[in-house]
């Protein structure tokens, strides 16, 4: 039930398709009407300060985050409340400069790809049982 908050213009929408892994992102910019696809992209980052952003992630079981810096540059023309702008971007605005993030630690790293292991304490909600 745990899952992966990622940016779908990385590849990392494979992870559902191929190995059934949930992720909380298909669509590049979001989907209008489902306000987490975006806002997360755009704000992920400061869920430390950002009370909403952290109960979001709660609410979604955000427990990984897949974060790719060498991503294909996408339009952002048409974005969801127009969130991204209108110069298009690589990587999403909250999911840059993560490391060192309190309740975020590096789970894996090749390459240009870090898997980034979200504590549920730091967004405030419990495992299973506690």
């Amino acid at each position: 039930g745990e899952r992966v908050f990622n940016s779908p213009n990385d590849g990392s929408t494979y992870l559902y398709v191929e190995r059934g892994i949930p992720i909380v992102n298909i669509y590049t910019l979001g989907l209008t009407g489902i306000p987490y696809t975006y806002r997360l992209l755009q704000t992920f980052d400061t869920y430390p300060t950002d009370p909403a952003v952290r109960r979001q992630l709660a609410d979604l079981d955000v427990r990984w985050v897949y974060v790719d810096t060498d991503t294909p540059a996408i339009g952002s023309a048409g974005s969801p409340e127009n969130w991204a702008g209108p110069d298009g971007f690589r990587l999403a605005p909250g999911l840059r400069d993560l490391d060192g993030l309190p309740g975020l630690t590096e789970a894996f790293r090749s390459g240009s790809v870090t898997v980034y292991a979200l504590d549920p304490a730091a967004v405030g909600s419990q495992p299973e049982g506690g």
